[in-house]
């Protein structure tokens, strides 16, 4: 599923301390990866919840059981047109960031979102919120994707993670946002 030659890390990561994560899960358990990625008890962030209508409900139970309360909870339901509903993530985004000083977002679009929508969809949401002190957990229904997914490309915004392999964003881009967070990351590096 990836385009290049280089290796794709497998060993445990650290999803508390990573910063974006783009998640293609093909099993319940690796679908709940963004929840543990969120660092809910850690953290008084914001958080904005993304998801379609079906899966709402199975995301509030985790993030309930997880200690967030439901006030502190903004969601957004996720449509076929994933352009409104980047809009209203952002809008809810800026909602959260006005009572919080960081914000956490975690959108869930199974399979509704086409592959070369992907791309795109990534792109312009982390463009949009590049000012802001987002950390944004995206994910995928890895099973509903039969093209090959460029990994490269995505990495560009945010640790990918495919079942137990994962591929860390480097070069400029992340540098520029390390300089510029008020947080120290720490990603897992592969072997060596």
């Amino acid at each position: 599923m990836r385009s290049n030659e280089q290796p794709i890390n497998r060993r445990p990561l650290d999803l508390a301390d990573s910063r974006d994560l783009i998640n293609f899960y093909s099993n319940p358990q690796q679908r709940r990866r963004g929840i543990a990625a969120l660092n809910v008890p850690a953290t008084p962030a914001g958080l904005v919840l993304a998801a379609p209508r079906a899966d709402i409900g199975f995301f509030s139970q985790e993030l309930r059981d997880g200690g967030v309360s439901v006030l502190d909870l903004n969601v957004v339901e996720i449509t076929p047109d994933w352009h409104r509903c980047i809009a209203r993530m952002l809008d809810a985004c800026l909602h959260a960031q006005q009572r919080h000083a960081a914000v956490r977002l975690l959108a869930d679009f199974g399979g509704d979102v086409h592959y070369g929508a992907i791309f795109q969809l990534e792109s312009l949401l982390r463009s949009a919120s590049r000012e802001w002190k987002l950390r944004c957990f995206t994910q995928y229904d890895a099973r509903a994707f039969s093209e090959a997914i460029d990994v490269d490309a995505l990495s560009r915004f945010g640790t990918v993670l495919f079942g137990d392999y994962y591929r860390n964003q480097d070069g400029p881009a992340r540098e520029r946002r390390e300089n510029n967070a008020d947080e120290t990351v720490s990603l897992s590096s592969g072997d060596d």
